[in-house]
C-alpha cells in the first residue's frame, strides 16, 4: 500500500464496495433488497416523507441510519419528525436490540438515527464481506424498529 493511500477517495472502490452490498442485500431479501449503487458515498431509500434510510460509506468507517431532512430551511419539521421518533427511542432500541446515536443538531439541517461501525479500510478487499453483511442485517434491523413509527 502507498502511504497516504488509506487517506485518498477511490470513487472506482467506493462504487465496488456499494455493489457488494447491493448484491449481500439482494441476497438477504425484503426492504435491504430496494437499495442501489450510485455517485455518492451513500445509498439511500425512502421510506417516509422526509425519510431515508440511508447506508454511508467513509474510508474507516461505515454506517447504518435513518436520514431525516425536510430541506434546508424547515429544519424545525425534520426536528419535529425526529422527536416523533425519539419519543419512541426505548422501544426502537430494544426492537434494534442496540443503542442507537440520536443525532439532532440543527448545524447539520438534518436529524439521524444511527449506528457506526470503525474499522472499515475501503481498500481492503479482505474485509468487504463482514462489513457489508454487517451493514445490511443492521440496516434490516432499523427499518423494522422504525416501521412502525414513520409517518
Amino acid at each position: 500500500m502507498v502511504i497516504g493511500m488509506a487517506s485518498k477517495r477511490d470513487r472506482v472502490l467506493e462504487r465496488a464496495f456499494q455493489e457488494h452490498v447491493v448484491q449481500i442485500g439482494q441476497s438477504h431479501g425484503g426492504f435491504v433488497s430496494k437499495f442501489k449503487p450510485n455517485k455518492v458515498r451513500a445509498m439511500k431509500v425512502r421510506v417516509a416523507p422526509g425519510h431515508e434510510m440511508t447506508y454511508v460509506q467513509r474510508l474507516s468507517s461505515v454506517r447504518v441510519e435513518v436520514y431525516i431532512y425536510f430541506g434546508k430551511t424547515r429544519y424545525k419539521e425534520s426536528l419535529k419528525a425526529f422527536e416523533a421518533l425519539f419519543k419512541h427511542k426505548s422501544a426502537i432500541e430494544a426492537d434494534f436490540g442496540a443503542e442507537l446515536w440520536w443525532d439532532d443538531r440543527e448545524t447539520r439541517n438534518a436529524c439521524r438515527v444511527r449506528l457506526d461501525r470503525e474499522g472499515f479500510d475501503l481498500h481492503d478487499r479482505s474485509c468487504w464481506d463482514d462489513y457489508a453483511t454487517w451493514m445490511v442485517e443492521h440496516m434490516d434491523r432499523l427499518h423494522q424498529a422504525l416501521l412502525p413509527y414513520l409517518e
